[in-house]
């Protein structure tokens, strides 16, 4: 719908555990999913259903380049 927003971060980390949060700023729901990956932290965080973070995070994949 052109409303719907969210980031993705990639940082290096050894931080080995996942983290789901759901905050509110100004009336608005913000969901957040962080999770290690291949001594990677992804985080993804958005006005976005729980779901839909979590796929974005998960879909998230190295490549050689």
């Amino acid at each position: 719908n052109g409303d719907d927003v969210f980031s993705v971060f990639i940082e290096r980390s050894r931080l080995n555990e996942v983290t789901e949060k759901q905050m509110e700023s100004n009336g608005r729901k913000l969901n957040i999913y962080s999770y290690s990956k291949l001594g990677y932290r992804i985080t993804v965080l958005g006005e976005v259903s729980m779901q839909v973070v979590k796929q974005v995070a998960v879909s998230v994949e190295a490549k050689r380049g």
